[in-house]
């Protein structure tokens, strides 16, 4: 995010990797917070569904007991404040983003390589195919 406030001109690229890697962390903390049990019994993360098996009483002489599920709810708080935190500042750059004229940067830049790539006569698709692409 500093590589993308630092100057007026830094362009849509640098927004671009930020809101993809804050992404993908904002799915990293609902993939924690949730924590589903897919392909074993046991998981790596403490979360909802961890919880559960731990606070759940079939039999009390096996029972995993409460320091687990106790600890998966501090994990879940956690993680839930870090996923809020999360998508609070991915939505704060994307104002920042769209207010400073970001959208309007991206159309153009569009525009200006779909113009560069039609009216090129020396293209890929040219010296590939022997042809224009069909309109």
């Amino acid at each position: 995010m500093y590589n993308a406030l630092k100057s007026e001109q830094t362009g849509v690229f640098s927004y671009g990797k930020y809101f993809i890697h804050k992404a993908i962390f904002v799915g990293w903390c609902i993939w924690v917070f949730i924590a589903p049990p897919i392909g074993s019994a046991s998981c790596f993360v403490a979360g909802f569904f961890v919880m559960i098996d731990q606070f759940s009483l079939k039999d009390e002489a096996k029972s995993k007991g409460t320091v687990g599920g106790i600890a998966c709810i501090i994990n879940i708080a956690l993680w839930g404040i870090t996923g809020f935190l999360a998508i609070f500042s991915l939505t704060w750059a994307f104002a920042i983003w769209k207010k400073g004229g970001g959208q309007r940067q991206l159309n153009q830049n569009v525009s200006m390589a779909t113009k560069t790539f039609q009216s090129s006569t020396n293209s890929a698709a040219v010296k590939l195919f022997g042809g224009k692409p069909p309109n």
